[in-house]
């Protein structure tokens, strides 16, 4: 009993596919005889999709240009060689920047032998400016002590020279009155005393010669009057002659005692000169506090010299900076490829003037390399479909020149400002004024996943990129869908057209719920059954326009 009932059950709900089925080829049948288009609510996938072609780029696209200015000497790659970064790849003629080299370490010699003097100017300045000071205070000590000393030195010499002066003076007065009367009165005495004794021999040698000659005395009595008559005549030379030695010492002791009268008188001149002193000494104490003073102002001129040490310094070290920087370029003669990639175009030749990438110029692109080991598609896309685009976003990606081949990427990059705001900050009024109808469009790039070796920068591409999507869902077209004051709503046509008087089946009003829509197909997400056969409705607006090329439902 069971299996027959399944199989009746069975049968029934085949039997009501039938009649659906054959409803349905009705109700077509009659929306044909009506001369209208069919559409039945469906069940599947709606999607927003946004569809936009570009350009294949690579993500890193490198202009190599030199630092250093010359004369392209050496180009070693041709356009398609791949290079790896750091190879060298071009050579500027590196004359002229050798030359810059040496002139910049002579100069740098130059500066460092100018500060190796002035330090040592410093080093003999200080060593001799605290020579100077220490011989100055010195001198100082030595006067303060000359000053302090020399008033009663000077006086002491004067008294001195006073006390060898009065004794000069009272030796010499000694020896006027007393020493030289005396000796010569005796040496007076001592001569005419020795004239009496000649007087008296010679007059007893004439009374005895003549007593001789008459026989009164004998020949021993003249002889012995003679003998005694010699003596006399000696001791009167010796008396004469000490008289005479006398006189000359008189005078030599008059000369001598005079001399030193003379001599004590001048020392005491020269002990009362010496008085000056006191006042010569004040003199050359004030004059060692001045060079003591200048010694220690000495001392301050080493800072200065420091400065100008500091000033040497600085300038071997600008020096050595160009002789870096030139030989920094110097280096730089030879041109590096700054990444790994293919040479894609050489912009100079041999033999042409390269100018150097700086601050004031741009310079001169020697070759454009590629690393096409990462690729994008450039796209300018309008204001409608970026709108519905974000970074991050996945896309499908098909190349014109590889048309069996398929990638995806990834939305890296959507400018925040439009290409027309970009170009008319220069533009005029005028210029800006024309352009306001015109498209609005942003850039955006989507970089590419996966092998890309095989593309080539310039190649077409179109990016399928798929913003919104519902699954499983009740859809319709558009155009079936209508709106009025009362909501949204489809026109059904019924499931078996009754003709009255020859006149097809009116469509019932179903109102509806409606959901994500791309501009093809709308979601119903409720009010509407699948496989329902839609009338379209009277449409009285105006005629669609867009941009955007939009996926189907599915």
């Amino acid at each position: 009993m069971r299996k027959a009932g399944c199989i009746i059950g069975i049968v029934l709900v085949l039997g009501a596919m039938i009649v659906l089925n054959m409803m349905r080829a009705a109700a077509l049948k009659a929306a044909a005889a009506n001369g209208k288009k069919d559409a039945t609510v469906q069940k599947g996938n709606v999607a927003i999709t946004v569809i936009d072609t570009g350009t294949i780029s690579p993500v890193l696209q490198v202009e190599v240009k030199s630092r250093v200015q010359g004369r392209l000497k050496a180009l070693y790659v041709k356009e398609g060689d791949y290079v790896k970064k750091g190879q060298v790849i071009a050579l500027i003629d590196p004359e002229e920047t050798k030359l810059q080299v040496a002139q910049n370490q002579a100069q740098y010699l130059g500066a460092m032998s100018n500060l190796e003097k002035a330090k040592l100017l410093v080093k003999q300045k200080t060593l001799q400016d605290q020579e100077d000071l220490q011989s100055a205070k010195a001198q100082l000590k030595q006067a303060e002590i000359n000053l302090k000393v020399q008033p009663s030195l000077s006086r002491a010499a004067v008294n001195q020279a006073e006390a060898q002066l009065k004794s000069a003076e009272d030796d010499q007065q000694q020896l006027l009155t007393n020493t030289i009367p005396t000796l010569e009165a005796s040496t007076q005495s001592a001569l005419q005393e020795a004239q009496a004794n000649l007087s008296n021999s010679s007059a007893q040698l004439k009374r005895d010669q003549d007593l001789y000659a008459k026989g009164f005395v004998s020949k021993k009595t003249v002889e012995d009057d003679e003998l005694q008559n010699n003596l006399s005549l000696a001791r009167l030379q010796t008396a004469k002659v000490n008289s005479q030695r006398l006189h000359d010492q008189i005078q030599a002791q008059t000369a001598k005692a005079a001399q030193a009268v003379a001599v004590a008188k001048a020392n005491l001149a020269s002990a009362n000169a010496n008085l000056a002193q006191i006042q010569i000494q004040k003199a050359n104490y004030k004059a060692a506090l001045a060079n003591e003073a200048k010694a220690r102002a000495a001392l301050q001129d080493t800072p200065i010299m420091k400065q100008d040490v500091s000033a040497s310094a600085q300038t071997a070290s600008q020096f050595a900076s160009s002789l870096a920087d030139s030989q920094r370029l110097l280096g730089y003669t030879e041109v590096t490829a700054p990444v790994s990639g293919i040479v894609t175009k050489r912009e100079i030749q041999v033999g042409e003037l390269v100018s150097s990438l700086s601050s004031f110029s741009s310079g001169t692109p020697i070759v454009l390399i590629e690393d096409r080991s990462k690729m994008l598609v450039k796209m300018d896309v309008n204001e409608i479909d970026v709108a519905k685009m974000r970074v991050g976003m996945k896309a499908d990606v098909s190349v014109d020149a590889f048309p069996n081949d398929k990638f995806t990427g990834t939305v890296t990059r959507i400018d925040p400002s439009s290409l027309d705001s970009t170009n008319s900050a220069a533009s005029s009024t005028t210029t800006s004024t024309a352009s306001t109808n015109a498209v609005v469009q942003f850039a955006v790039e989507v970089t590419l996943n996966g092998d890309v070796s095989m593309l080539r920068s310039g190649m077409s591409a179109k990016c399928s990129l798929t913003s919104a999507e519902v699954d499983n869902v009740l859809y319709a077209p558009v155009e079936d869908i209508g709106h009025d004051s009362n909501g949204s709503f489809l026109m059904v046509l019924p499931t078996i057209a009754k003709a009255k008087g020859g006149k097809p089946a009116q469509a019932v009003r179903e109102s509806v719920t409606l959901g994500l829509t791309n501009g093809t197909f709308t979601e119903l997400k409720s009010g509407a059954t699948e496989g329902q056969v839609l009338e379209r409705p009277k449409f009285t607006g105006p005629s669609m326009q867009g941009m955007m090329q939009f996926g189907g439902g599915n």
